[in-house]
């Protein structure tokens, strides 16, 4: 069989055709190689964190506080704050085992979830001593608050993975501003709507402790959406307009006079939705995930779901027109580096490394040749 070319080129042309020839880039990665970078980014996450947290946030909600000099006279402001936190950590096992449920499939996000709901059982803990020790709430009072609030049952809001993971964003921020300003009160930094403030070393303490767990929880989620940002932006994006527009605290619909409690909550400038809310729950995750307009960023979504052109290259540019992508990537970037120094400094490296894999799947983005 003659297997020489039908049209020998000049070499010349040859060249030429070489050097206009439009620069090749790498296969874009398809949906199971970016999931299979997506889980084992969750996994190295989940190991990092449990690391963390293991060295540098240990400690007993009965032998690391001083109970026994915690305040006996506070105001009822603060103790129906306290009630209110309690109860809606009651629904901490529903919490920790629908949302494990929900995200079964993710080794590092169900392993992360188990661990998260033993750090909330702390908290729970935490408010418990706290009333008993105020000495104005009996032991038969909270066991007796404790059945009415377990009578009932928390599910889920989403169904899906990516969702809930942005609920937990934004619940996880909302919820250490909470203790927050729990902190400056009994601090004195911050006065109730009573005449005297609630100075309370113990109370401070305990609500400092827990505002440092919340962090981290809020960090790790911050990262993971970050991820699915990166290797999901559309399916991410419309997972976060959903929950910022339908978003609601955990236990409101559970919790007896929740209005009551949320009430307390704003007179006391602990949270309210005008300054806390919107601008140091919502817009700050905004900030941090690298989005510069929510409603831009649903107006990208509309017009690329009405404009694609047959690449859908075209769709996608206007969705990444309100992201900053190269945040986002540096973000996802940095994370891999810290994985990985954990991983190298603890011997893990040995056993698994987790890699970074680079997202090709940008408009815009220059390409490496093959």
């Amino acid at each position: 069989m003659n297997s020489k070319p039908i049209v020998d080129l000049e070499p010349t042309i040859q060249d030429h055709i070489r050097e206009e020839a439009p620069e090749r880039c790498p296969e874009l990665l398809s949906a199971s190689a970016r999931e299979r970078a997506l889980e084992r980014s969750f996994l190295g996450l989940y190991k990092w964190y449990i690391d963390r947290s293991q060295r540098s946030r240990l400690y007993s909600p009965d032998r690391s506080f001083s109970w026994s000099k915690f305040r006996k006279d506070h105001s009822p402001e603060v103790l129906r704050i306290l009630e209110g936190f309690y109860a809606v950590e009651q629904f901490n096992p529903d919490v920790t085992g629908n949302i494990t449920h929900v995200v079964r499939d993710s080794y590092g996000r169900g392993g992360f979830q188990v661990s998260w709901g033993s750090e909330e059982m702390r908290h729970s803990d935490l408010w418990r001593n706290c009333l008993l020790a105020s000495g104005q709430r009996s032991l038969e009072w909270i066991e007796d608050y404790t059945d009415t609030l377990r009578r009932n049952e928390w599910t889920v809001p989403w169904e899906d993975p990516t969702r809930m993971l942005l609920y937990q964003v934004v619940q996880e921020r909302a919820t250490q501003l909470n203790y927050l300003h729990t902190c400056l009160i009994a601090k004195g930094e911050k006065r109730t709507t009573s005449h005297a403030p609630d100075v309370d070393p113990v109370l401070a303490e305990v609500a400092r402790v827990i505002a440092i767990d919340e962090a981290a929880h809020y960090n790790f989620f911050l990262e993971g959406a970050r991820l699915l940002f990166y290797y999901k932006p559309e399916e991410t994006a419309q997972a976060l307009i959903d929950v910022f527009r339908f978003y609601a605290m955990p236990g409101r619909d559970l919790v007896p006079d929740y209005a009551g409690f949320a009430r307390t909550l704003s007179e006391c400038g602990v949270f309210n939705v005008r300054q806390h809310y919107v601008v140091d729950t919502l817009q700050l995750i905004l900030d941090n995930l690298g989005v510069d307009n929510l409603a831009a960023l649903d107006e990208g979504i509309k017009r690329c779901r009405l404009v694609p052109d047959v690449d859908g290259k075209l769709r996608e540019t206007t969705l990444f027109e309100s992201l900053q992508y190269g945040k986002i990537e540096d973000s996802v970037k940095n994370l891999a580096r810290r994985i990985n120094a954990y991983e190298d400094e603890s011997g893990a490296a040995c056993l698994h490394r987790t890699e970074f894999v680079p997202n090709p799947n940008v408009p815009g983005r220059p390409r490496a040749e093959e």
